[in-house]
This record gives C-alpha cells, structure tokens and sequence, in this order.
C-alpha cells in the first residue's frame, strides 16, 4: 500500500506538470503519506493512526490557509525527513496507549515536523532586510543598483498583456486588460528588477512566493440569440482587504 500510493503521489507530481495544480504538490504529497501511515497503522501499529491522520489534516490545512509555496516545502521535507525517523523511535510495537499519552506524543512530533520549519522559514523570508526609503513612481530610475522600493500610486494604470495561442482561434497582436490600482501599491526591486515582493503602504511585505493574482474559473458561454463569450475571474489581492 506504501509503494501504491507513492507511486500515485509521483503520478500526480508529473502530471502536474502539464496540467497545472503544482502550488498543490506538497500538500498532495503530504496527504498521500498519511493515508498510507493511517493504514499502515490499523493493521499494526497504533501511534501510525494518529501519524497518518494529523499528516493529512498538515496537508489539507496548508492548502485551507494558503501557505506560501515554500513554506509547504519546508513542511513536507520536515515531515519526510524529521518526522518519519522520529515516528521509527516512537514505535512501541502495536501496544495500546492512553489517549493523554498518544496526544502528547502528537504535539512532540507536530512541533518538529510544522512549528520548527515554519519559524525558521519566516526567519529565513523576513524581507526587506532593512527599511529603505520610499521613491516615488515618477522619479524612478532603472539603472539606479542595489535595492529600492517604488510607491505606484492610486491611478496608476497597469496594462496586463495576454497572448493568444492555439489551434481554434487567430493569433493576433497580445490583447492588453487596463487594470487600475484604487490604492497605492510598494513593489520592491534589486538590481532594476522586480523581486516580488510588494506591499499596501502601512502594512507587512507580501513574499514573492505567495499566491497573490488568483484565476479561479474560466468558462464558455452561448446564451440563447446572444453570442459566444468566455468568462473569467481575475482576482488580485496584496493586502488584507479584498
């Protein structure tokens, strides 16, 4: 059942690839190893139940509060290459427990394989390292080295570019969608490029690994004696409001 599973998990790795969903892989990766302790345990040992079902809620979790991408990374490696050489020296050959002592076990290992890796990422990821002057949009200037942070203010216009591809439609020029910022926006750049980090004013650094541009659906419509339309949803968000 372990082979079986991973397998799948690596199946699905590839397949993501080429079909999308890879924010998904450690998550997918988590949830996968947990099913396979959980049964593992039912058969064996009891301390693999509870391994098994608290590796699936670490994945389903991370996906609920949309950790940033790699975060979940420094979960999963925590947990495959901490957690499960700590769960071989916690077995006790299938005996039965007390739930207080299976629970206090849990919180050990849960503090190694998430509460570890998560405040040394967020040690690792504390940007900008020093607080740097604001400059203005307008007297920005590429060449300038090193790094600064550049205010776009409300009203600014940024066009989004879409390229057109495929085999049903014509390809014409790239299409521009005009989005216009309703509040200023700091983006932080180094060497004249952007970094991906960005921020509203007055509030923490978004990191540049966090998924803040979001299309959710995207679908074809033909309405009766209208014409063909495909519908999307862009979502956009950087700070805490929507």
């Amino acid at each position: 059942m372990l082979w079986l599973l991973m397998g799948l998990a690596t199946l699905t790795t590839f397949a993501m690839f080429f079909y999308g969903g890879g924010y998904m892989v450690c998550a997918v990766w988590l949830v996968f190893l947990g099913v396979s302790l959980y049964l593992h345990g039912l058969f064996s040992e009891e301390l693999l139940e509870w391994a098994g079902l608290l590796t699936i809620a670490l994945g389903i979790v991370s996906l609920l509060v949309r950790l940033p991408y790699d975060s979940m990374r420094w979960v999963a490696a925590a947990v495959f290459g901490l957690g499960l050489p700590m769960l071989s020296l916690m077995l006790d050959h299938g005996r039965h427990r007390p739930a207080s002592l299976r629970l206090g076990q849990m919180l050990a290992w849960l503090s190694v394989v998430a509460l570890a890796p998560l405040t040394l990422d967020r040690l690792l990821h504390q940007t900008p390292p020093v607080e740097l002057p604001i400059t203005p949009l307008r007297e920005f200037h590429q060449s300038q080295p090193g790094a600064q942070v550049v205010r776009l203010p409300v009203g600014t216009v940024i066009p989004v570019q879409i390229e057109l591809a495929g085999d049903v439609f014509a390809s014409p020029s790239p299409v521009q969608l005009p989005l216009t910022l309703r509040q200023p926006v700091d983006v932080l750049l180094k060497d004249g490029q952007l970094s991906g980090e960005a921020r509203i004013p007055g509030e923490p650094w978004l990191r540049r690994d966090t998924r803040w541009l979001n299309i959710p659906w995207l679908k074809a419509d033909l309405p009766p004696g209208g014409q063909p339309a495909v519908r999307t949803q862009l979502i956009v968000r950087v700070g805490g409001q929507p």
